[in-house]
């Protein structure tokens, strides 16, 4: 299991790596509203899963968790556009999406 979220952690570096170097040469750059979502969003869900129980915590983390990464992919690869907030939420959804993936195995499975 350690070795799932090393790779998750490790594959959100990369695309952050690649993102900057794509936008490496663009001068005007700013943080959007989509920066801003992009990491408010997985703080959010993390938040959700710690602070709540029962099926509103099933529905909001499974649904929100891939809308999150999404969400951070999209703006890693806007131009003109700050990518740090991005990347942080982007290793925080990738966080989240493997807990998600985690449990959900545990539970289907019933081990």
């Amino acid at each position: 299991m350690d070795l799932i979220f090393i790779l998750l952690i490790l594959l959100g570096l990369l695309t952050g790596i690649i993102a900057w170097y794509r936008d490496r040469r663009e001068n005007n750059k700013h943080f959007s509203w989509l920066s801003i979502a992009s990491l408010l969003l997985p703080l959010l869900l993390i938040m959700t899963m710690y602070s709540t129980r029962g099926s509103f915590l099933i529905y909001t983390v499974a649904i929100g968790s891939p809308l999150s990464l999404l969400l951070c992919g999209y703006t890693l690869f806007k131009r003109r556009e700050k990518k740090i907030l991005a990347v942080i939420g982007l290793i925080l959804s990738l966080i989240s999406n493997g807990i998600v993936f985690i449990i959900g195995t545990f539970v289907i499975t019933n081990t």
